[in-house]
């Protein structure tokens, strides 16, 4: 190894090189040190290395130590029963509010961890983040992952309100992650309840989030967003297969847990572009729950007022604008989207009264057409 100057040494965490670690591992190589060794917490290097997101460490350790090695510290557990990558995913710094997406510019938000994406993800990812992609990727190679332990990981992301770890497992763990997706009712529940449901029509699909016959069921989670305020997209490109699939008439009877279908639960949560493209597609606004209320009834009921009894103009929890950043190799270009565009109580009403009355007038003139032909 070429020697370490003391400037280099003391410069820590440069993008893409950690000098003062390199100089660490150099001491370490030269008195024979065991990198196999724990301490009294049952912790080895790399559990330190995950706890302050030292993703470079991993990349050293990969260059030095023999494949057999280096599986038994990715399989080593503390006391806790952690291993370094769920140190990693413990150490992560909770979000208080939905953060800013950094995308590369030619690549979507469902594809940046695959090999087709030629995006430098140092630039991207923050430390501790990285050190999960790194780790996940060489895993991803072993039959390391079971879908208990994806999970964990995914409540911990999910919990920290922290969008790339949860892209990681699903491009690095497919089988393990559908399964969990495809069977929890926790991972809904929280997420709804999070302030990443941007990322849902990543999660979920027409196949896995619909559950009916009184079941808990995420896309049912999903739709209402009122939860905590939060708001999502109309999901359009997530919501048309499913009316593909199913006919609208079958998605009227179909009631999740407390006994509400999914425009009920789209106009609980004054969602008005996915109430809009559920009408659009042949749903019954008349439709009752199964506690004998229709889409307008639970719409106004839902509706937050302030104290002089006025809805308020927009209601999200977190920041009003959500900011996209497109990741440039020398520059960024951020764009704002206004986040309370998805969710309007007045205008949910005003539609589906709308949608009543027309429904009603049709039935009117359907008797009177009855009556006279008889």
């Amino acid at each position: 190894m070429p020697p370490v100057s003391q400037e280099d040494a003391i410069r820590i965490d440069r993008v893409g090189k950690d000098y003062f670690s390199d100089l660490l591992l150099r001491v370490a190589l030269k008195n024979k040190h065991d990198y196999l060794r724990v301490d009294d917490d049952g912790r080895n290097v790399l559990h330190y290395a995950a706890s302050s997101g030292n993703y470079w460490a991993f990349l050293k350790v990969l260059q030095i130590l023999k494949k057999s090695e280096i599986n038994v510290m990715l399989y080593c557990k503390d006391k806790r029963g952690y291993t370094p990558l769920k140190v990693a995913f413990d150490a992560l710094t909770p979000r208080p509010a939905f953060e800013s997406l950094k995308i590369p510019l030619n690549c979507s938000l469902s594809d940046i961890f695959s090999t087709s994406c030629k995006a430098n993800l140092s630039v991207i990812l923050l430390p501790h983040e990285y050190f999960i992609f790194t780790v996940t990727e060489y895993l991803s190679s072993l039959t390391y992952f079971t879908p208990l332990d994806v999970k964990d990981y995914l409540t911990l992301a999910i919990n920290k309100s922290r969008i790339y770890p949860i892209l990681i497992l699903k491009s690095y763990t497919p089988r393990e992650f559908n399964a969990i997706v495809s069977t929890s009712t926790e991972i809904p529940t929280l997420l709804a309840k999070s302030d990443i449901q941007i990322i849902a029509e990543h999660i979920f699909n027409a196949d896995n989030s619909l559950r009916c016959n009184n079941n808990e069921s995420p896309l049912h989670q999903l739709v209402l967003n009122a939860m905590n305020g939060q708001d999502i997209l109309p999901l359009n490109s997530f919501l048309t297969p499913l009316f593909k699939k199913f006919s609208s008439q079958y998605l009227d009877h179909c009631y999740d847990r407390d006994g509400y279908n999914i425009l009920h639960r789209a106009a609980m949560g004054g969602n008005i572009g996915t109430v809009k493209l559920m009408l659009e597609k042949g749903m019954d606004a008349s439709f009752i729950s199964r506690n004998g209320r229709n889409a307008l009834e639970l719409c106004i009921n839902s509706s937050p007022f302030l104290t002089n009894g006025h809805v308020p103009s927009y209601y999200v929890s977190g920041p009003r604008f959500h900011v996209l950043e497109y990741v440039f190799q020398s520059e960024t270009l951020n764009k704002s989207v206004d986040r309370t565009q998805t969710i309007d109580f007045d205008t949910t009403s005003d539609l589906l009264v709308d949608k009543m009355a027309l429904k009603k007038t049709v039935l009117q003139k359907d008797i009177c057409n009855r009556k006279i032909l008889d």
